[in-house]
């Protein structure tokens, strides 16, 4: 019986039962990675979009709601535009948040997305590497205790 190789043969499947677990519980945080939630609103005065922020008082917020549209944009962003605009200025200040505020943030999610990699590399490999290097100075170690052969 060789115990070196039956603890090589058992730490290879571990280590590969690990960084499949790995790459399963990382897989949706690299897939769409969590970025918080950026919410504007439309001036139609300034004709510029302003970082939103949540009324306190619940009838300002059902003013706010009843006059506004919620439009949902990729990368985590919300715009308000208000209701009354006619359709073409309502998609061409879409086209215009878009340039703005949405595509920018992608280069967030690129970012957010490449520490997920790097942490996923990291909790993948570390252990077994580690677990390969004790392994390795044990047997080193405990090889010394081996008896000598008598010639």
């Amino acid at each position: 019986m060789n115990i070196k190789r039956g603890l090589f043969r058992l730490w290879f499947v571990l280590s590969i039962g690990w960084i499949a677990f790995m790459g399963y519980d990382f897989y949706d945080r690299i897939r769409s990675p969590y970025i918080p939630l950026q919410e504007y609103r439309y001036m139609p005065e300034t004709k510029k979009f302003i970082p939103h922020v949540d009324e306190t008082d619940p009838m300002k917020w059902m003013d706010f709601t009843r006059t506004r549209d919620r439009v949902e944009f990729p990368n985590n962003v919300i715009a308000y535009i208000p209701s009354e605009l006619p359709g073409e200025d309502t998609r061409a200040l879409g086209r215009r948040f878009q340039a703005e505020f949405v595509v920018p943030r992608e280069t967030e999610v690129s970012t957010k997305r490449r520490e997920y990699i790097w942490e996923l590399t990291q909790a993948a490999f570390g252990p077994p590497i580690a677990v390969f290097l004790i392994g390795a100075a044990l047997v080193w170690a405990f090889s010394g205790f081996a008896r000598a052969k008598v010639e």
